[in-house]
């Protein structure tokens, strides 16, 4: 059977990025040979908590048609948008021939994870009641007037187009 070895030589990710954020990312493939390889095969990109790969979120898989020539490589950039709501260091990491359908018993170098990407909240707003009325004392199956005032503490605004939320009294 033909022999290739995919082979990991370089992912670049950003060190820092925001909870949302559209970041790229550029891994490099290249094939060691000594056969070229003519299957196809998947890249799967992880966004890793820690670079460990358990937990670790896919963002994408991405399948190779061409034939990769022996000693040839490639290289592909690809935005990504992280998950809302995250924050801590995290590792993106790119693995090849993901199936095995290249090679599975050469896995050792299928796999390679950037530096440490920081990943850190965006700002959001905040809000607030910052004023309430209504009367001192009630009668029960009566119906009262009350007012309250919101106000966004935060340091963001609220989105545009059809911000929703629901205020509630007690």
């Amino acid at each position: 059977p033909p022999q290739s070895d995919l082979e990991i030589i370089r992912v670049t990710a950003p060190e820092a990025a925001l909870d949302g954020a559209s970041i790229d990312v550029s891994w490099t493939v290249r094939n060691n040979g000594p056969d070229n390889v003519a299957n196809a095969w998947t890249d799967t990109v992880y966004l890793a908590p820690n670079g460990n790969l358990t937990g670790a979120t896919v963002l994408g898989s991405f399948r190779i048609d061409p034939s990769l020539e022996a000693g040839k490589s490639y290289t592909r950039t690809i935005a990504f948008t992280l998950p809302t709501k995250i924050q801590g260091v995290y590792s993106i990491i790119v693995r090849t021939d993901t199936g095995g359908a290249v090679d599975p018993t050469r896995a050792s170098n299928n796999q390679l994870s950037s530096g440490a990407l920081v990943i850190s909240l965006r700002s959001r707003p905040d809000l607030q009641v910052t004023s309430a009325f209504g009367p001192e004392s009630v009668t029960a199956g009566t119906v009262i007037d009350v007012t309250w005032t919101v106000a966004n503490l935060g340091s963001s605004a609220t989105p545009p187009g059809g911000s929703r939320w629901t205020d509630s009294v007690y």
